[in-house]
This record gives C-alpha cells, structure tokens and sequence, in this order.
C-alpha cells in the first residue's frame, strides 16, 4: 500500500515529479546546495536553528510546524474532526480513505 501511497495523494504531473525528488532526497535543500557550492550555510532558510534536510523544511521548523498546525485547525473547523499530522504524513500523504477515517 504504501508503494502506491504517492501516486494516490498527488494527480498532477509536476506534483509527481517534485514528490519523487521529496522522497528520494533530491529536493534541493540547504544541505546539498552547501554540497554544491551554492550556498554558504546549510541552515534552514526560515528559523536559521538547524540543517535543513527534507523533514525539517517541510515540517519540523518552527515556521513549517505553525503552517501544519493552522492546517490542523481549518481541518477540525470543516470537518469537526481531528487530525494529528506525522512527519511520515506530510512528506508521504495521506489518502482519502485514511483521512476519511478521522
């Protein structure tokens, strides 16, 4: 299940393509631009407190964890249900019928 899990969150193309580079760690971070040379410092882009790697800038940087919390809330405002989003959520998704079970 959780090899078609992606192609079950995400229909569009270009959304398929930057999903592949999310799960695979060809997102350009911080860390491999440092690697590349591009950049300078390999922190996070928005808090500057840590290495941005894939799971910090998509959900454990403070500015990142603020956005998924809002999410959390407009969730319970128009469904009246909770949802307690993982790191493995956000990154990998959540399909419908998970969702639905909430």
């Amino acid at each position: 299940m959780f090899y078609n899990l992606p192609k079950l969150v995400c229909l569009e193309t270009y959304l398929l393509d930057f999903q592949f580079k999310v799960l695979n760690y060809l997102a350009c971070t911080n860390i491999l631009l440092k690697k590349m040379g591009v950049v300078e410092s390999d922190l996070c882009t928005f808090c500057n407190l840590t290495k941005e790697d894939i799971e910090n800038l998509f959900f454990s940087c403070p500015f990142s964890l603020i956005f998924w919390k809002d999410f959390e809330l407009c969730w319970k405002r128009c469904t009246n249900s909770n949802i307690n989003l993982t790191s493995q959520d956000v990154i990998l998704g959540i399909t419908v019928a998970i969702i639905m079970a909430f």
